[in-house]
């Protein structure tokens, strides 16, 4: 009884907070969004990703939204009794996750730009955020929540991942390898790490190339001796052919 009561006060507590903060919830929401959306646009807006270096310091502040939606979902994912859903929060840890990995690859695949196998590797991962935010986004959708405040966090969280999902769709066609559907990492081969055996008997002997014509042991001799003194060294005279009659 005491545990009921304990309970009904929580609610009642919680329902008149929500009465009087719902409009102060949707003005925090509401600016959450927009600085999404323009931060998104100062880092992301451009024509091709890759064509230019984007300025580090619109990373860093892109990089920053993910402290500012972390708070939101912390502060708005807690249930009458002040636990946290963890629907909420390991869907914010997965998103900011994809985040950084977008962030390193855009960085990663500019200056790598001009290398085909460094392009197609990181327009696989693009694709997999891509993927990933989307099976992510479905699975928010499809989540009811009872509180406000929940549905609130559940808007920021997808709003956020959806920016993360279009610009890893963005990057991956700027990689220009985005068209091929042949793009897979390639497997590497480890390598051996010992060394392979020694033979204990010797190779068989290799045969002769028939082509080839050994050479005599003792080779004729291929210079005359020389001639007595104020004689000349003619070399012996080569019969005349006969002529026939």
């Amino acid at each position: 009884m005491k545990k009921l009561l304990l309970l009904s006060c929580a609610i009642l507590l919680t329902t008149n907070n929500c009465i009087h903060s719902s409009e102060q919830q949707d003005t925090e929401k509401q600016k959450t969004l927009s600085l999404i959306v323009g931060l998104h646009t100062k880092t992301f807006g451009v024509d091709h990703l890759f064509d230019q270096k984007i300025d580090p310091k619109a990373f860093i502040a892109w990089l920053k939204v993910g402290s500012i939606v972390k708070n939101y979902v912390l502060n708005n994912s807690k249930d009458f009794l002040g636990k946290q859903d963890s629907s909420l929060v390991n869907a914010f840890n997965e998103i900011e996750k994809a985040n950084n990995a977008l962030v390193d690859g855009i960085i990663v695949t500019y200056v790598t730009k001009n290398y085909t196998d460094f392009l197609i590797k990181e327009a696989k991962v693009f694709q997999d955020i891509e993927n990933n935010m989307h099976e992510l986004v479905t699975q928010l959708k499809n989540t009811r929540y009872l509180t406000q405040s929940k549905k609130n966090a559940q808007d920021i969280l997808i709003s956020y991942a959806l920016f993360i999902e279009t610009t890893a769709k963005k990057a991956n066609k700027d990689t220009r390898m985005g068209h091929r559907q042949d793009v897979t990492l390639p497997i590497m081969q480890q390598a051996a790490t010992t060394a392979p055996p020694i033979p204990t008997t010797p190779p068989p002997a290799i045969p002769e190339p028939l082509f080839y014509e050994k050479e005599p042991t003792e080779a004729a001799p291929t210079r005359l001796p020389p001639a007595p003194p104020g004689t000349i060294n003619m070399p012996p005279q080569r019969p005349l052919p006969s002529i026939p009659q």
